[in-house]
């Protein structure tokens, strides 16, 4: 097997209104659409799909490539899983998006037939004075949020915190949360697309798209004292530097900053994926080689020991864990 590129799928009007144009206009996105909200860069999910975009199986759904190929592509990491284990996106936000929650695996199984979703963000562009909405600022009881949001007050509960570029937040299962206008990030979860909608910033509780029943069933009512990601050093080599961000229970997390050439090694435990939100150049190995661009998303199956990323890159290097 060798790496291939993914071409992402692409949610912009009329399902995804609150996005921008930077995937479109600096991220070479291309979507019948005047904004994109979302581009699911690794996705094997039936909602919506990356596609092979190199090599003999150019134009192969993700999904359908492992079938083809077998689940050792994914790694011994993945072989615990029933279906593909991760989805990666970039998210462009001009708006605010719904106060949500997402279930754990044990309800979101029994409830909804696929995995829950812990879900972790990684800003690499925030607007001067951007935030986010995430988890509860103080214990709350079930009815005390009851009771605030139907007084349209529920933001009184939970935190508000300033994001910055280089920061990263990890929500897990049961958090309340918003990403708001202003803030563009790569988003790493679980393969679910399972998300309980709970406020629209004003709109009454009951209206048609709000899951309050299912979100009060998974809700964390306690407090959480500090979402952002505690990240490693970072460590410089000739010609590349790398910071360590997070290893969750479903995935492992690192920036990758290339100004020249990047030795690096697989394994056979998971494939990588390498997502580049900036530069461009050639990911090399032995028999082949595919260019890259701002943009670009890669996937590299497991068992492809040594690969080299020549010229610049930025971006997130994610392994299933």
């Amino acid at each position: 097997m060798e790496p291939v590129k993914l071409k992402s799928a692409l949610m912009g009007l009329p399902y995804w209104p609150l996005g921008g144009t930077k995937l479109r206009d600096e991220f070479h996105k291309v979507l019948d659409s005047e904004t994109i909200a979302q581009s699911w860069e690794l996705s094997a999910h039936e909602f919506g799909q990356s596609l092979i975009d190199s090599g003999p199986d150019k134009g192969l759904k993700l999904g359908d490539y492992v079938a083809k190929h077998g689940k050792e592509i994914l790694g011994t990491n993945s072989l615990k899983y029933d279906r593909f284990p991760l989805l990666i996106k970039f998210l462009d936000n001009k708006k605010n998006l719904f106060i949500q929650v997402h279930p754990d695996d044990e309800y979101a199984f029994r409830v909804e037939h696929e995995p829950g979703k812990m879900e972790m963000y990684y800003f690499f562009e925030a607007d001067e004075n951007a935030y986010i909405y995430v988890g509860f600022n103080q214990d709350v009881t079930e009815e005390e949020f009851l009771n605030k949001l139907v007084a349209g007050e529920v933001l009184d509960l939970v935190n508000k915190v300033k994001v910055h570029p280089g920061d990263a937040v990890l929500v897990p299962a049961g958090t309340i949360h918003a990403l708001c206008a202003g803030t563009f990030c790569i988003e790493i979860q679980q393969n679910s697309n399972t998300t309980y909608n709970i406020w629209n910033f004003g709109e009454k509780p009951g209206h048609r798209g709000f899951q309050i029943k299912k979100a009060l069933d998974v809700l964390n009512y306690h407090k959480l004292e500090n979402p952002f990601i505690q990240q490693g050093p970072i460590v410089e080599y000739d010609g590349y530097k790398i910071r360590h961000i997070v290893s969750s229970k479903y995935f492992d997390i690192t920036r990758l900053d290339v100004t020249k050439s990047a030795k690096l090694k697989a394994s056979k435990d998971s494939f990588i994926h390498l997502l580049c939100y900036d530069g461009s150049g050639e990911v090399v190995w032995n028999g082949g080689h595919i260019s890259y661009q701002k943009g670009d998303s890669i996937f590299i199956p497991a068992g492809v020991l040594d690969y080299e990323i020549n010229g610049s890159f930025v971006g997130l290097l994610s392994k299933a864990l």
